[in-house]
């Protein structure tokens, strides 16, 4: 994956279209894979997420991540945060 420039807006509180999950999906090659990620853990599943899909690959994710995703779901990363779901 090449470094990030920028970070994609996205919605707090949502581990499927949360900014890590957005980023991964935007910039890991396509896959056909989803991606889902909680307080400290990224998921990657066969398929969409829903139903009982097998998990591909979990990764914990480093602390200054969990940190990261911690702050930007209570709101410290306005810029970042898209306002309504699509």
């Amino acid at each position: 994956m090449k470094p990030l420039e920028d970070l994609p807006r996205a919605y707090r509180m949502n581990g499927t279209a949360c900014v890590i999950a957005k980023a991964l999906t935007d910039n890991v090659p396509n896959t056909g894979k989803s991606w889902q990620v909680s307080v400290d853990t990224v998921y990657r599943y066969s398929r969409e997420v829903g139903e009982d899909q097998p998990i591909v690959d979990e990764w914990e994710l480093p602390e200054d991540v969990k940190e990261f995703v911690r702050l930007f779901d209570m709101g410290e990363y306005p810029e970042l945060i898209e306002e309504a779901l699509p």
